[in-house]
């Protein structure tokens, strides 16, 4: 019977020719999806060229190969190789499965989950000192030296030296206003306490939008008559913090694709083969011998253009409630940083915020409108901040989206000598 039995095929040698041919397939495809991202896309790629996708293609052709050759070596190689990928693979799904019923959190284990950041919710009473890094350097891995910063709260959990039940003006925003990375008697209240001679206090948290920011006021439950609020609203991602406030989605926890191990694993070979997103250098701009990177583009406001008059029914609306109690309301606008450093900058050949007019957002000019037709004032603060910079006194930090103490001082003296704010000042209590 053996000697009537034809030979197989597929030989060894066979099944080594296109196990070859694969793998040229695998490292031309690698060749030709090889590059940087588009403008608009991720931040990190797989040793700074291929997306996922690029190499799981890559590495089933890889794995398909293996198994051609693996098959050629008869019954008993082809049951080996079954289980254990087999094996393998039922391995991983019960990690996956550990993952996702919470048992284990990969992106915890991982290192995936930052700390709390200061700020992001009311903490009452803190006292803590430390160094911390600006917000682009950590999100980017930019080589920058920590900066010493002291927090202090109030009994309420707001960023306040002094503990007080009420103050003659309230501030109220977000992390601009909060501003973990300035001294605490160079904050934005601070200034405006010393400079106009009536207690300030700041009422913000970070990463709010201007809606809950007016309910966080609200139920601060702070007295209002005779009081002057100044609501800050932020060009750079308020749209963006809108948006998530509307559709109950602020805060959500990661969505189960982020929890896997898959993901993490994922992420934590981006972040190790590329340190740095390709885009820095194309959204770095430079003002004499600094290099200063921008956050907030033009995907920060486009498409959210529907978000204008919810904001602005939403001032209104706290407008109203100031007033009807005996205090007066205005609304100071905080500029991006690329639309105030923009006409000071040089940027490189290849630059993706060159085009600086473009990446800034509606607010101001829409808030600008609106004040004329609802009587609310409104402060731009686009121009001190501006003069500044042409000064060479620098209001932002380079690699952070948030003002340094120059930028709170120079807003603080603006606010001071707005009209509607030395008007207020002068009144007898």
């Amino acid at each position: 019977m053996d000697a009537d039995r034809k030979p197989s095929a597929w030989t060894p040698r066979r099944a080594l020719v296109a196990a070859l041919v694969l793998v040229v397939l695998a490292v031309a495809y690698l060749a030709v999806s090889a590059g940087p991202p588009p403008m608009d896309g991720h931040g990190r790629q797989l040793f700074g060229l291929w997306r996922t996708r690029h190499v799981v293609v890559a590495l089933a052709l890889a794995w398909g190969s293996i198994a051609l050759v693996v098959w050629s070596f008869g019954p008993r190689a082809r049951a080996r190789f079954v289980a254990l990928n087999v094996s393998f693979a039922g391995f991983w799904l019960l990690l996956e499965a550990v993952g996702l019923a919470g048992v284990v959190s990969y992106p915890k284990l991982l290192g995936g989950v930052a700390h709390e950041q200061l700020g992001t919710r009311p903490q009452p009473n803190v006292d803590v000192q430390g160094v911390a890094r600006e917000d682009l350097a950590t999100s980017w891995n930019l080589p920058r030296e920590p900066i010493p910063f002291h927090f202090q709260t109030d009994h309420r959990g707001f960023r306040n030296a002094e503990d007080r039940d009420a103050a003659d003006i309230y501030c109220l925003g977000d992390s601009f206003l909060v501003a973990g990375l300035v001294a605490q008697d160079a904050i934005v209240p601070a200034v405006l306490e010393r400079d106009l001679r009536r207690p300030t206090m700041g009422v913000a948290l970070v990463g709010l939008s201007p809606q809950a920011e007016a309910q966080l006021l609200l139920d601060t439950q702070v007295p209002f008559e005779g009081r002057l609020v100044l609501h800050f609203v932020f060009e750079g991602n308020d749209l963006l913090d809108s948006a998530a406030w509307r559709s109950g989605k602020k805060g959500e926890a990661p969505s189960w694709k982020e929890r896997t191990l898959a993901n993490q694993l994922v992420v934590r070979a981006q972040l190790l083969t590329q340190p740095q997103p390709a885009y820095v250098e194309r959204r770095t701009g430079w003002i004499g011998d600094e290099a200063y990177r921008f956050g907030w583009l033009k995907n920060s406001f486009e498409g959210l253009e529907g978000e204008l008059q919810p904001i602005a029914d939403k001032l209104a609306l706290l407008a109203g409630r100031v007033r009807s109690a005996g205090g007066e309301y205005a609304v100071v606008i905080v500029p991006d940083k690329l639309r105030v450093l923009g006409p000071s900058c040089r940027f490189p050949a290849d630059s993706e915020v060159a085009d600086w007019k473009s990446h800034c957002g509606p607010i101001p000019e829409f808030l600008a409108r609106w004040s004329a037709t609802s009587g609310i004032p409104v402060l731009d603060l686009t121009e001190p901040l501006r003069a500044a910079t042409r000064a060479d006194d620098v209001p932002w930090f380079p690699a952070d989206t948030h003002w340094n103490a120059t930028g709170h001082r120079v807003a603080a003296q603006a606010i001071a000598a707005w009209e509607p704010v030395q008007r207020f000042a002068q009144k007898a209590r």
